[in-house]
């Protein structure tokens, strides 16, 4: 993927990066003097400043608005925009039949919800999650990639809009179908269902063939007054539902901001909280611990007593074993002598029997 994907809103983008959409857009309206500012413009910018430098993104964006073609929607009096509005209705009467016909009945016109989707490629409205990916397959596949979420916006809203009145019908556009891609998934959906979608290159040039020569029948026939009551009226018309849409944008930032504020006070509430619970932790853990210290310094000094008592009781029992020791080698050396003695005397001749045993009591007296 060429861009990140993100979950936050689009007002996100309002919010991050302040000036540098609006400065992005000037150096643009001094680069391409022809067309100058593009309204709407200041959106697409702000999504590519979310993911480079300002210098890489002012070429992105020149590159889009010249290789890529959204240049030319503002060019001629729109007149390639008109042709766009032309070739989706086509490609919703081939497609989308009962829709078409539904809008027919409520003479909706494309121009009336589809216009920020072709000038501002969907990211004037639509949560970031989904203009990501609008972003990377219009880098990829080209300005064509528009009409194929355009059906699948179309397709899977359908039901809601076939109950829908005119006004109904807008405001579905404006409000509740960008809020319905805010979750990834819907999003992710929706992506897959527009890549399915088959948008052939040759029907497109057939339809602008069509309008093109519709366009010159219309020219050609009209009374140059109602032409340009009739441009008058439609540039009434997209003053009023441009100033609507600003007044909801500017709702939603209000909103959004005071949405922001409140979930900030309310995790700072949690952190005050929770780090008040871990304080309080801390103070029972360190007391657990001092405790814990305390038991054993006194195990340690009962351990050491006992050692301390043991080798005086091994000391102890030393000495009285060396004593014993002693007293029984002097015993063994009395016996010893006196076995010596009674061998010998056992050798003597018997002459005079008396005297001897008076020598050898003499003989084995102590000392």
């Amino acid at each position: 993927m060429l861009l990140c994907e993100s979950n936050c809103s689009t007002s996100a983008v309002q919010q991050s990066s302040v000036g540098k959409p609006a400065s992005l857009t000037e150096a643009y309206s001094v680069y391409d003097d022809e067309i100058g500012y593009c309204p709407g413009q200041s959106f697409l910018a702000a999504v590519l400043l979310l993911h480079m430098p300002e210098e890489q993104a002012f070429c992105v964006l020149v590159k889009i608005m010249y290789d890529y073609g959204l240049r030319a929607l503002y060019r001629n009096n729109f007149e390639d925009l008109h042709c766009k509005f032309y070739q989706l209705e086509r490609l919703m009467q081939e497609q989308l039949q009962d829709l078409w016909s539904h809008f027919q009945a409520l003479n909706l016109e494309a121009h009336m919800y589809a216009s920020q989707w072709f000038l501002t490629l969907f990211t004037a409205k639509f949560p970031l999650c989904m203009v990501f990916h609008i972003t990377d397959l219009l880098l990829c596949e080209g300005m064509n990639i528009i009409f194929n979420v355009a059906l699948a916006l179309l397709k899977t809203s359908k039901e809601d809009l076939l109950q829908a009145d005119f006004e109904g019908a807008l405001k579905f556009f404006r409000v509740q179908l960008p809020k319905r891609y805010r979750a990834a998934e819907n999003a992710r959906r929706l992506m897959e269902q527009a890549c399915n979608i088959k948008v052939p290159t040759k029907k497109l040039k057939k339809f602008e063939k069509e309008y093109q020569t519709l366009r010159e029948s219309q020219l050609q026939q009209e009374d140059p007054i109602d032409r340009y009551q009739r441009e008058n009226r439609r540039l009434q018309e997209a003053t009023m539902r441009l100033e609507q849409e600003n007044d909801d944008l500017a709702h939603e930032l209000v909103t959004s901001k005071i949405a922001l504020r409140n979930d900030l006070d309310q995790r700072l509430v949690e952190t005050e909280e929770e780090k008040r619970c871990q304080g309080e932790e801390t103070a029972q853990l360190k007391e657990v611990f001092r405790r814990e210290l305390e038991k054993a310094e006194l195990e340690i000094k009962k351990t050491a007593a006992i050692i301390v008592e043991y080798k005086q009781i091994c000391s102890q029992l030393s000495t009285r074993l060396e004593k014993q020791q002693a007293a029984t080698k002097e015993e063994l050396d009395i016996v010893r002598d006196g076995c010596i003695f009674c061998c010998g005397y056992a050798r003597l001749p018997l002459a005079h029997p008396a005297s001897d045993v008076g020598v050898a009591a003499e003989l084995l007296r102590p000392g």
